[in-house]
């Protein structure tokens, strides 16, 4: 019995439960879609399990956490009726039939929910602050994305795409175990920016130190968008984090800065090379699909098959060949699911920008910014990883706040 109760206490103890929480939003940054998904679920149900068993059943909401809850049925309601409508009136484009993906709307509503589960455990079971949530997230968990990166950096495993050696010593490009550069940019925005506003704030060995490595590995990954949405996302701060008094200074030293990297001719020869015309096409494509069912789209997570039909049946002997999503979020959202989706999606999305301004999460909103300017060439939105991200940072820095201040106010 005394085994047992030992047992029980130690399952129940907060490092564990802490753990727990952790594995489950890191889960879909493992190496494999298998080690994800296991992960997932183990940690899910453990984090179930202990709830039920928890002596404590008072279940507290706060006030914006209610509104969001509101806000994303509105937009999954917005998004199941597009589906449904496309599902009976099903799209044509030449022989192709296109059909909207049910099953895969429902995989990333379930992303979408990580704010309310975040923010019901540290309410009602964790008891954290913000500040400590913010030591961890930053000082723990990114350094250990950063380490992981920066052996990809050097060692290419265990995915390799050469790098245009734009930092010495670094032959490969940042994925860590995503697979994608473009995925990093994504996902690991939030954290860097949220890194440089701690350094801003704190102005520690630790915090400068983890926001120079976290701003070498964004610009390691070589991805062009990721580099404007770099700048972008420190101006943002320039002109919101740091105090008045600094501002002057801090906007001469980023355009000192920018110029000294535009003088690098590696960096003129990646910004400058050709490859956009495959996107653009993408974007021509879905844009005309969209015009041809401007309310409903063809199909919520179609685009892809809709491109690919549209190709075949209007230019076949087009000589770019690539076959792909819409690359660009807006657009994506308007070939899919047409205006009635794309416009609860872009308000759900400006209501998101307006809480970090009100509550001066000015790391948040940098991310926030950079991350749909960086969905401007690609549909990073959906992606499970980049959304992971989202929902995590949204979770933790917008609404588990909320307790500290209702805690110091009562």
């Amino acid at each position: 019995m005394a085994a047992r109760q030992r047992i029980h206490s130690i399952l129940c103890s907060k490092q564990v439960k802490t753990t727990l929480l952790f594995v489950f939003l890191a889960a879909p940054f493992g190496p494999t879609s298998v080690v994800s998904v296991s992960l997932a679920l183990v940690a899910f149900v453990s984090l179930v399990f202990w709830m039920m068993q928890s002596s404590e059943k008072t279940v507290r909401v706060p006030q914006e956490l209610s509104l969001y809850l509101k806000y994303t049925s509105i937009l999954t309601l917005a998004i199941t009726v597009t589906v449904l409508i496309n599902g009976m009136f099903p799209y044509q484009i030449g022989s192709v039939v296109i059909k909207p993906n049910l099953i895969g709307a429902l995989q990333k509503y379930l992303h979408l929910l990580r704010p309310i589960f975040i923010t019901y455990l540290c309410w009602n079971y964790f008891k954290t602050s913000n500040e400590e949530l913010i030591k961890v997230f930053i000082y723990r968990i990114y350094p250990v994305f950063l380490m992981i990166n920066f052996f990809q950096i050097g060692f290419g495993w265990p995915h390799t795409i050469q790098s245009h050696m734009l930092i010495p010593g670094a032959p490969f490009r940042s994925q860590g175990f995503y697979g994608s550069y473009l995925t990093y940019a994504a996902a690991l925005g939030f954290p860097l920016y949220m890194a440089l506003e701690e350094a801003i704030k704190r102005r520690t060995v630790a915090s400068i130190s983890i926001a120079s490595l976290g701003t070498l590995a964004m610009i390691a990954c070589s991805s062009r968008t990721a580099w404007v949405a770099l700048g972008l996302g420190i101006v943002c701060l320039a002109f919101t984090a740091t105090p008045k008094q600094y501002r002057k200074l801090a906007g001469t030293l980023i355009t000192a800065i920018v110029i000294g990297v535009l003088v690098s001719p590696k960096v003129r020869s990646r910004i400058f090379s050709s490859h956009i015309n495959d996107r653009a096409l993408l974007w021509k494509i879905n844009f005309e699909v969209f015009k041809e069912n401007p309310v409903t789209g063809v199909g919520f997570l179609s685009s892809g098959e809709a491109t690919a039909a549209y190709k075949s049946t209007f230019i076949p002997d087009h000589p770019d060949q690539f076959v792909s999503h819409a690359h660009n979020n807006f657009i994506e959202m308007l070939s899919t699911t047409g205006l009635l989706g794309t416009g609860v999606w872009v308000a759900w999305n400006m209501w998101l920008l307006l809480i970090c301004w009100r509550r001066r999460t000015y790391g948040v909103l940098a991310g926030l910014i950079t991350f749909h300017f960086n969905g401007l060439t690609q549909v990073n939105f959906w992606e499970p990883r980049g959304l992971s991200m989202f929902m995590t940072v949204i979770g933790f820095f917008l609404f588990v706040q909320n307790r500290t201040q209702t805690t110091q106010n009562s």
